[in-house]
C-alpha cells in the first residue's frame, strides 16, 4: 500500500519556492489486513522535489531512486511527513540547503543514533549521506559493563565540494577490547567530516595538533 503526503513548501538558498512529497510503500498483512508491524518490516518512502514554471505548471526537479530511497525501520512503520522534513531543512552548505537527519536504531538492548544528510541540490538523483553514528549504548541489554556514547555536532565555515564541513565531538564512555577482554574507558574526541563529491559520500579526516 502507498502513503501520500501532501506537499510542503520551503525557500532553497536561492530564495525560490520549492514543494516536497512523499510517497511510502508499507506493508500489508494480507491475512487480517493490517499494517505488519515488525523490526524487519521497513518502509521505504520515495522524495519528490518540484518548482513551479513561468506558467505557474509544477516541474519535478529532484527524486530519490531505488538504493536513495528513505528508510525506516525498527518497528517505525510511518512515513516521513513533509512537514516534518520542512521543519529540519537547513543550510548544509554556502548555495545549498539540506534535510538533516538523526536516526535512532534499536536491536536487543543496543541503541545507535546516526547522523544523515540530504541534499536538496536539485541534481536529477536526490542522495542520502550518511555522515557517522553519533551515539551508541548497551543500557537495557542487562549487561554489568554498560557503556554509552553520546555526540553533539556542528556544522563548520569550511567547505568542500559545495557541503560545510562537520564536526562531532563525543563524550562518555565506550566499550574496547584488550585481547578478548572488554573494558567500558571514558571517551573524548573531536572529529571532522568532509564531502568528498567524486566518492559521494563524507570521509573523516585527521586533525592537525
Amino acid at each position: 500500500m502507498i502513503v501520500f503526503s501532501p506537499a510542503s513548501a520551503y525557500q532553497n538558498a536561492q530564495n525560490e519556492l520549492r514543494y516536497l512529497i512523499s510517497t511510502t510503500e508499507v506493508s500489508i498483512d494480507k491475512n487480517n489486513e493490517l499494517l505488519n508491524f515488525c523490526g524487519v518490516c521497513a518502509t521505504f518512502t520515495k522524495i519528490y522535489l518540484f518548482k513551479k514554471n513561468a506558467l505557474g505548471q509544477f516541474e519535478l526537479v529532484s527524486q530519490s531512486q531505488d538504493e536513495n530511497s528513505w528508510m525506516n525501520a525498527d518497528f517505525n512503520y510511518l512515513p516521513y511527513p513533509t512537514e516534518n522534513i520542512v521543519k529540519n531543512i537547513r543550510k548544509i552548505g554556502p548555495r545549498i540547503k539540506g534535510y538533516v537527519e538523526e536516526q535512532a536504531y534499536s536491536r536487543q538492548g543496543y541503541s545507535t543514533s546516526t547522523l544523515y544528510i540530504i541534499p536538496f541540490d536539485e541534481n536529477p538523483v536526490m542522495v542520502k549521506l550518511e555522515v557517522a553514528e553519533i551515539g551508541n549504548d548497551n543500557e537495557v541489554t542487562g549487561s554489568d559493563k554498560i557503556y554509552n556514547t553520546q555526540a553533539d555536532y556542528r556544522f563548520l565555515s569550511t567547505e568542500h565540494d559545495g557541503l560545510y564541513d562537520i564536526e562531532i565531538h563525543y563524550s562518555g564512555t565506550q566499550q574496547i577490547y584488550v585481547g578478548d577482554i572488554a573494558k567500558i574507558v571514558p571517551i573524548n574526541e573531536t572529529h571532522v567530516y568532509q564531502y568528498n563529491e567524486k566518492q559521494q559520500k563524507y570521509i573523516r579526516v585527521k586533525l592537525h595538533d
